[in-house]
């Protein structure tokens, strides 16, 4: 019960936060930096540039990128993502070192 009160907080947060936020979810299988291979089989995040993050993410958001098996899953994280927010994301990604 505690997971699915955990993913409805944080799938509603979506909808009124800021990037940080929205990291959130991510951090569930990336790391609370972009420091983990989620899933222990993805790319790590950390490091990477807001162009790589934001393109990834898009591409993800339509379908288009299916990087270890995961184009699916991550479709259901980000699609509903406005560009705006796509982009912020990636901005804040960006800054893990």
């Amino acid at each position: 019960m505690k997971k699915i009160t955990f993913f409805i907080i944080i799938s509603t947060a979506w909808l009124w936060c800021d990037a940080s936020t929205l990291y959130l979810q991510c951090a569930e299988c990336h790391g609370s930096h972009g420091e983990k291979s989620a899933l222990g089989k993805s790319g790590i995040l950390k490091g990477q540039s807001v162009s790589q993050i934001y393109t990834q993410i898009k591409r993800y958001a339509k379908g288009k990128q299916n990087s270890y098996g995961y184009g699916s899953l991550m479709k259901m994280q980000v699609a509903r993502l406005k560009d705006k927010e796509m982009k912020e994301l990636a901005e804040y990604i960006a800054t893990f070192k």
